[in-house]
């Protein structure tokens, strides 16, 4: 089995992305699990060359325990305070996990096998850790971005790899697993 492990690691916290990045249109119907998503991939791939990366090879994990509960509590609040008639549907935000893993593969660029995964709470970094191992031991990813959000949007966001490719990159593993 080949080395593999953690080349970058950021925490995300649910109040810190920046709101200028997202005045585009095209991100009006985004909320708030969407944007932290969308904010730790940036904030990865700024200290990855990406320059030297296969973005075919590339892969994106987002893993929650929760899913976008908050998001999901907002709407039913409008909801409860306006009614359905005066709620506009195209204003909610897009709140499946399908919609936050095709945001980061686009902000990514990945092509590579891309999914989301309920974890436990209790053992989300043992679960993450084991989806991406697999990936990187099959040879289907070289590289893995892996998002995990809780119900605050708090969590983080990591780079990893086999060390080869780390090492082709100039780079190294932090964190082995």
């Amino acid at each position: 089995m080949k080395r593999k492990g953690i080349t970058v690691y950021k925490n995300i916290a649910g109040n810190e992305w920046n709101e200028d990045t997202f005045k585009s249109i095209q991100y009006r119907t985004t909320d708030n699990f969407t944007k932290c998503a969308i904010a730790g991939v940036s904030k990865v791939l700024i200290e990855v060359d990406a320059s030297k990366i296969d973005k075919n090879y590339l892969g994106v994990l987002v893993a929650t325990s929760t899913g976008a509960y908050h998001s999901i509590q907002n709407i039913y609040s409008d909801y409860l305070q306006l009614g359905f008639r005066k709620i506009n549907p195209s204003l909610f935000p897009n709140i499946m996990m399908s919609t936050v893993l095709s945001w980061c593969t686009r902000q990514s660029g990945a092509h590579g096998n891309s999914t989301t995964l309920l974890v436990s709470q209790k053992q989300e970094k043992e679960q993450i850790y084991e989806y991406l191992s697999m990936q990187l031991d099959s040879g289907r990813c070289n590289y893995m971005i892996a998002v995990y959000l809780n119900d605050q949007a708090d969590g983080y966001c990591i780079w990893t790899e086999r060390e080869e490719t780390a090492i082709q990159r100039g780079d190294h593993i932090k964190i082995y697993f």
